[in-house]
């Protein structure tokens, strides 16, 4: 006994749009969804970038000011002004290679999104194949 499909080949393209339209949406909320976390990730390491700019920046001043004077009574000026600012920003250094250091660790493609479209597209392929090959 045959089976007849009594659909014609312009429904079936106008099934496989309307679902390919849902996926579309689906996919957005989706990458929606993981930009917001990657987003919330971001504003972390910015604030952890500003405030070690922020200390770098006063604690350099103050260092320099305060420690320059308390050296300057064994070394010349210069000399002393050279070993507190050279501390300061290598501290202030290290502070700002963690901060930039979590921001490389962001990821800015949502790795689910990405993965998932590739999949839609392989599906929504093979589902035309076997609908042409009818």
């Amino acid at each position: 006994m045959e089976i007849r499909n009594e659909r014609s080949f312009q429904e079936i393209l106008q099934d496989i749009f309307k679902k390919l339209e849902q996926i579309v949406r689906d996919e957005i909320r989706l990458a929606r969804t993981e930009v917001a976390a990657e987003a919330v990730r971001a504003a972390r390491a910015g604030k952890l970038v500003g405030a070690g700019a922020v200390a770098l920046f006063f604690g350099a001043w103050f260092l320099l000011l305060t420690c320059v004077y308390a050296l300057a009574i064994v070394l010349p000026m210069w000399a002393a002004s050279l070993v507190i600012g050279g501390g300061v920003a290598i501290i202030g250094g290290i502070v700002l290679m963690a901060g930039l250091g979590r921001f490389r660790r962001i990821n800015a493609a949502p790795p689910q999104t990405t993965e998932s479209i590739r999949e839609n597209v392989q599906w929504t392929k093979e589902q035309l194949h076997q609908r042409l090959a009818k």
